[in-house]
């Protein structure tokens, strides 16, 4: 009885813990978009060193997010942040300006 309510509330903390990092992966993808934006709007000749800043920001941001998603797949659930986090990539991919992303 005593092993099945800590296997319980061990889920329960387990369930908590992956909401709370798929908030946190949220975030920073919702960052990343944010930079693109921002980019896209400085992505003119006079601010071209501007649009780069704003897409090492976003590739950083990428890269943080991917590896927090990772954790989530690795402990068996996939993510619901799966297509934001696919979008961000696919910008990141297509965007003028280009610099290295991590």
């Amino acid at each position: 009885m005593k092993a099945l309510t800590q296997t319980r509330k061990l889920a329960e903390l387990r369930a908590k813990t992956d909401r709370q990092l798929l908030d946190v992966i949220d975030i920073h993808i919702s960052r990343g978009l944010a930079c693109i934006r921002q980019m896209a709007e400085a992505d003119s000749g006079v601010f071209l060193p501007i649009g780069e800043r704003f897409r090492n920001l976003a590739c950083h941001e990428y890269a943080e997010a991917k590896r927090l998603q990772q954790l989530l797949e690795a402990s068996g659930n996939a993510g619901h942040a799966d297509a934001r986090l696919r979008e961000l990539r696919e910008y990141l991919s297509t965007s003028t300006v280009r610099s290295a992303c991590a």
